[in-house]
């Protein structure tokens, strides 16, 4: 069973279908330096996890994220079809003062929204890898803005340093588990609930 299942199954168990804006600390203590994507790492990795009841407390939990964001940061969204990976990145794109629509770039790659500093939003979901020419495309997104990638599968290895990866999954037809991680514990330190190391 994967992490987000083991996740969601503790978190079933622990908050009510009344409870709303949940947000729950676990310690997760499987394969510690194993990351998303298979991918090992050598660190010690904080999580946040939280439930959300619907699109609002999504959006607010990628708003929460982003005002701890920095140009140059990159953070990747992964999760199911229709686990709310947009809806995320809407929220922070809000809070990073991006006053347009906010949309899939699934059919366009990537759009860059001007904001202050620019919001740079990526959808990998078409690709298998990436040859030099694809990634000399790509690389503007990442000079001097804030990068979301969504379907960051496609690129694991090529990316520049990620600061942080979001999961969501899915718990029931309305509600999703959104788990947050990253290497820098004072990312996850300002969200509600804090950061936990896995040891």
């Amino acid at each position: 069973m994967g992490v987000a299942a083991d996740a969601a199954a503790v978190l079933t168990s622990m908050v009510s279908t009344a409870s709303t804006a949940a947000s729950v600390q676990l310690r997760i203590r499987d394969s510690p330096c194993q990351g998303s994507y298979g991918l090992k790492r050598a660190y010690p990795i904080n999580a946040n996890v939280k439930q959300s009841n619907g699109p609002e407390d999504t959006e607010a939990a990628g708003a929460e994220l982003a005002r701890g964001l920095a140009p140059g940061d990159v953070v990747l969204v992964s999760g199911e079809l229709g686990s709310g990976k947009t809806t995320f990145v809407r929220g922070a794109c809000r809070a990073l003062g991006v006053e347009g629509p906010v949309t899939s770039p699934t059919f366009t790659i990537g759009h860059r929204y001007p904001a202050s500093p620019d919001v740079s939003h990526l959808d990998l979901y078409r690709f298998q890898g990436f040859s030099a020419a694809e990634w000399g495309d790509l690389e503007p997104y990442f000079d001097n803005a804030i990068c979301f990638v969504e379907w960051p599968e496609a690129a694991a290895g090529a990316l520049p340093p990620v600061r942080a990866e979001v999961r969501l999954s899915h718990v029931d037809p309305t509600r999703r588990l959104i788990t947050l991680e990253s290497p820098d514990r004072t990312l996850l330190d300002h969200l509600h609930g804090g950061a936990d190391t896995r040891v």
